[in-house]
């Protein structure tokens, strides 16, 4: 009986992947001296060398633990599928000798090795994120919000001239919140948070954009809402020569929910150069830092406190999107251009207004409702049940004044015989004999006359 073929003195050795997908590779290396070598992949860095004698069968695509890929006298390459996305995958090689396929079992270079497959696509994003404004701003810096899109992270910049072009995908910006100018990334990465970007120059106009994106080498959507980009300015500063801060409020604040997600707030100015009317879900409701513009106004609540309305005008003006529950609002004159704004808000609380209040809806069947609220010479209330008794009846308007409501009995219902009313919006409260009480909008769009 002869002797064994001895095993080869140089290891098979640089094992490298190539075009690795994210459910295959293709693998090749350098072969040592050996008659023939054997590849395995694993899921697992640890290898097991075959058996004196054996000769293992290759199969390309992997099925798991340790499998031979590759058995004869090439190098490859061999292309490997059945892998998973985003996976480490081990390679390693055996030299032998013939006829007898006695293994060499050392280490070389880059045998072992590793690699991993690449991840799959992301999925765009479809809702770009939106309601962008800030919560405080000052000539040299600006705090702001935003509600964050369906991504799995956003990239936002600033810019000082024209406004932030999509990132290209698969790169990651810098964020820096320190401004030096131009177009710069200030935040980039999951959630959504409230930033604080300094380095403003004052009386100057920014616009703030977001991008929302996907994966690690990131997509982004390039399509952005109304609102996305976001503009403001910063204002002057005028620290030295501040103008004079306002000596009166907002007079005459009032606010009621006519029905539905909306309520209705009033107000005379105050004898500053502006106010700015804050509704919230909660006191207090502070005023901005002296030097900073009111933030963005919107009539469409967007949590507390939403500033709802800024400027020289006067009331009324409606606030949409609100839950039920009970709100808040605050009024606060400023002068300019350096937006000083007045004491007496601060000393002065919030009024206070209850969205879903019992017995406010028109249509319920325990309050009495009105049948024609808008005709040319009278309108008539009618009531659920007229036979259980007698309902008492008090009619205010917006602003609160009281006035005489007097009504005469008919077949139709309780007819209307007080002064004439203006147009306008009026609450109407009543109490039932059972002791039931509530509250009715009324609008009048023509003069309603007693007959």
């Amino acid at each position: 009986m002869g002797q064994s073929c001895l095993p080869p003195s140089q290891q098979t050795y640089f094992l490298v992947p190539d075009s690795i997908r994210t459910d295959s590779a293709l693998i090749s290396w350098l072969p040592g001296n050996g008659a023939g070598r054997a590849i395995y992949i694993s899921q697992q860095n640890s290898f097991t060398a075959p058996a004196p004698g054996s000769a293992p069968t290759a199969l390309t695509a992997y099925q798991g633990g340790q499998q031979c890929v590759y058995d004869g006298q090439g190098s490859g390459p061999v292309w490997i599928t059945g892998l998973q996305p985003s996976t480490v995958y081990f390679m390693a090689g055996y030299e032998y000798c013939l006829p007898d396929r006695i293994y060499q079992d050392t280490a070389a270079l880059l045998n072992p090795t590793s690699f991993i497959t690449a991840a799959l696509p992301c999925s765009v994003p479809t809702l770009q994120a939106s309601n962008i404004g800030w919560l405080q701003l000052s000539s040299t810096a600006v705090q702001f919000y935003f509600s964050a899109g369906n991504g799995s992270g956003r990239a936002i910049f600033l810019s000082n001239g024209l406004p932030a072009t999509v990132p290209q995908n698969g790169t990651q910006p810098q964020a820096d919140t320190a401004y030096q100018g131009g177009t710069q990334c200030v935040f980039w990465g999951p959630g959504s948070p409230t930033l604080t970007v300094t380095g403003l120059q004052g009386g100057t106009t920014y616009s703030l954009r977001i991008f929302e994106y996907c994966g690690n080498a990131p997509i982004y959507l390039a399509d952005t809402l109304p609102g996305n980009p976001f503009y403001f300015t910063t204002p002057i500063d005028s620290s030295q020569n501040p103008c004079e801060a306002p000596a009166s409020g907002v007079q005459g604040l009032s606010a009621v929910w006519p029905g539905g997600d909306s309520i209705l707030v009033n107000w005379q100015p105050g004898s500053g150069d502006g106010q700015v009317i804050f509704v919230g879900n909660s006191t207090p409701i502070f005023p901005p830092v002296n030097g900073q513009a009111p933030p963005a106004s919107s009539t469409l609540y967007q949590g507390h406190p939403t500033a709802m309305y800024s400027g020289p005008l006067l009331g009324p003006m409606t606030m949409r999107g609100l839950s039920p529950g009970t709100y808040y609002v605050a009024g606060y004159t400023y002068c300019l251009p350096d937006y000083y704004y007045d004491f007496q808000g601060l000393q002065t609380p919030p009024i206070q207004v209850v969205v879903g209040a019992q017995g406010i809806e028109n249509n319920a069947k325990v309050s009495p409702f009105v049948a024609n609220p808008i005709p040319p010479t009278f309108w008539v209330l009618q009531l659920p049940n007229p036979e259980m008794g007698d309902w008492a009846f008090a009619l205010h308007s917006l602003q609160g004044t009281a006035i005489p409501a007097k009504f005469e009995k008919t077949d139709a219902g309780l007819r209307w015989m007080g002064e004439a009313l203006r147009p306008a919006l009026y609450i109407l409260s009543w109490t039932a004999p059972d002791g039931r009480v509530g509250r009715l909008p009324l609008m009048v769009a023509e003069c309603a006359y007693r007959n």
